[in-house]
């Protein structure tokens, strides 16, 4: 069931938002792609707002922080910066494959936990697939997140 972005926490207060959720990273995780369209122009139901916001919430409860994720947008951006000024996508994609390598690393010490490399694998699975998907699928949805994150998050000491 999609969330709603009702700023109640569990006691009713109006404070916080509900950190509630029942969304799980499974085979079902943006199983038919980012978009409707073979163009990259309609965006499924749910990328930017209920499921990124959802997503935002299974981080906020596993306790990531802010820093973490900010990391890993921070070397999308660059990968995506890089595309057509100095390098074509193609060759950009070894970067973007290697950010499910650096998942996994930060996985091993213990930063960050198995969701958050989950979501990096799979959204990094449909970003190399065209660069529509990487510029209008992968980083929107993931500044999404990160949106939603840093607004749950605000209260947290």
């Amino acid at each position: 069931m999609a969330s709603s972005f009702q700023d109640r926490n569990r006691s009713g207060n109006f404070n916080m938002p509900d950190t509630r959720t029942n969304f799980r990273f499974d085979s079902n995780y943006l199983k038919g792609g980012y978009f409707l369209d073979a163009q990259c122009e309609q965006m499924r139901p749910g990328i930017l707002d209920t499921i990124a916001f959802d997503i935002a919430k299974v981080f906020y409860n596993l306790r990531l922080n802010s820093s973490q994720l900010r990391r890993f947008f921070n070397q999308l951006r660059i990968i995506e910066q890089s595309i057509g000024k100095y390098r074509s996508f193609e060759s950009a994609t070894q970067d973007l494959l290697a950010l499910k390598s650096a998942a996994r690393y930060q996985v091993g010490r213990g930063l960050v936990r198995e969701e958050f490399m989950q979501f990096i694998e799979r959204n990094v699975e449909l970003a190399v697939q065209s660069e529509c998907s990487l510029k209008r699928g992968f980083i929107p949805h993931f500044a999404a997140v990160l949106g939603y994150f840093v607004y749950i998050s605000r209260e947290r000491v």
